[in-house]
């Protein structure tokens, strides 16, 4: 998966990063399937890097 493209609504765009970014904070402390994910993926990558792709996660399932 490639993230989220600059191509699109920006508008839409932000809102959907600025809602992964709650998400990512919310379950930094949570114990279920997402949250194992998104722990091993912070450990890999950068926060910014996971919060965009929480944000591409959820657009897909939108």
């Amino acid at each position: 998966m490639l993230g989220i493209t600059k191509r699109g609504d920006t508008y839409l765009r932000t809102l959907v990063v600025h809602g992964a970014r709650a998400v990512v904070r919310y379950l930094a402390d949570k114990d279920d399937r997402f949250s194992g994910w998104l722990r091993r993926l912070l450990m890999r990558r950068h926060k910014n890097i996971a919060v965009v792709a929480v944000a591409n996660h959820n657009a897909r399932i939108v």
